[in-house]
């Protein structure tokens, strides 16, 4: 069968998905896949790397980066979040965008969409994402680099490292008028803030890039008024705020959830662990695997020319052709090829039938 189709067959008969037989209540075999290090409460026969896997079940290849969220809300008495006008830069190109500075994110993201306005590539790393009610999705086009930003307007360029793409950020719309923030919060005035309508943050700066988003200076005053920061990508104005002094998100009295995500790497067993997961595994399936995977030397070869070829390219991979040496000369065979083909033409002519 295939493992599309064990995951099917073991779902129709109700067995479990461990051990592969019925029993009530939890199973008693606790033995993890271990397949490619694999940590998943499943069998062996049910491990894969395809999509059609249960999400609850994501294979390692594919969940290589796991990660895990936090969630801020916007209730309807209106608020801004850190949002900050930037450049990005790459391969000659510069796009502008609109970034949110996350202090609780782990990492740095922006939109797979950018990637493709710089014309610019990466290390293909797919990842694994969920977050709250127990929901998952995979962005496996994932790729993980290093963008140059700057605040727009400023000759002071920045490197932003470890940024990693997804699909969408899918963060809410948010506009910003300095003078009617500046009319109403007195506190506000003279400050070279932002002016921004209707924007959607497509990069999300995390903690890990902290020297992008370190305050400066601060300005504040009251508990319910909105508060500006000096950042090396300009002045960001977040808090509390009214609808007369910008566009906050507001929606109609609903509480909006705004998702912010962040990763947790996972981390690696050590290699006394990882042999004692592979000891109980092969005592409880009574069946020989070896302890690491062999490959031959043109095994190693081809990886090779694909690790150091394949490259994204408007939404699928392109890569090289597996040739056996490095250096291929191909002779030039036309004139065998012409040989062949009149020795068939005289052995047709033989045989009319």
């Amino acid at each position: 069968m295939s493992v599309s189709s064990r995951w099917t067959t073991i779902k129709r008969a109700s067995l479990c998905r461990t051990c592969l037989r019925k029993h009530p209540g939890a199973c008693p075999v606790t033995t993890l896949c271990g397949v490619n290090g694999c940590e998943r409460r499943h069998h062996q026969l049910l491990h894969s790397s395809g999509s059609s896997q249960l999400l609850s079940d994501i294979p390692p290849e594919l969940s290589r980066v796991n990660t895990s969220c936090n969630v801020h809300s916007a209730t309807s008495g209106g608020v801004m979040f850190k949002y900050v006008p930037v450049t990005l830069y790459g391969n000659g190109k510069k796009v502008d965008t609109i970034a949110i500075l996350d202090d609780g994110s782990s990492a740095t993201f922006m939109e797979h969409d950018l990637l493709r306005q710089l014309g610019i590539s990466g290390k293909h790393r797919p990842l694994c994402i969920s977050w709250t009610g127990n929901q998952s999705r995979v962005e496996d086009e994932s790729v993980e680099l290093s963008v140059k930003i700057s605040g727009v307007g400023s000759s002071f360029i920045y490197d932003m490292n470890t940024v990693h793409t997804v699909r969408t950020l899918g963060l809410c719309d948010q506009s910003v008028e300095p003078r009617q923030l500046a009319t109403q919060y007195s506190h506000l005035r003279g400050l070279p803030l932002p002016l921004y309508q209707n924007a959607s943050a497509k990069v999300l700066i995390g903690i890990d890039n902290c020297f992008l988003s370190q305050t400066l200076k601060t300005v504040e005053r009251g508990t319910n008024e909105p508060s500006a920061s000096k950042t090396r990508l300009g002045w960001v104005v977040y808090g509390p705020c009214s609808s007369s002094a910008s566009d906050c998100n507001r929606y109609d009295g609903n509480t909006f959830m705004n998702v912010h995500i962040c990763p947790c790497n996972k981390k690696k067993d050590d290699e006394m662990d990882l042999a004692l997961k592979e000891y109980f595994s092969l005592e409880s399936l009574g069946v020989y695997r070896p302890m690491k995977q062999l490959r031959s030397d043109d095994e190693e070869h081809a990886l090779k020319i694909l690790s150091s070829n394949v490259r994204l390219v408007d939404g699928h991979f392109e890569a090289s052709l597996l040739w056996k040496y490095d250096t291929i000369k191909l002779p030039d065979n036309k004139a065998m090829a012409l040989r062949r083909h009149e020795c068939l033409e005289r052995k047709l002519r033989r045989n009319p039938n």
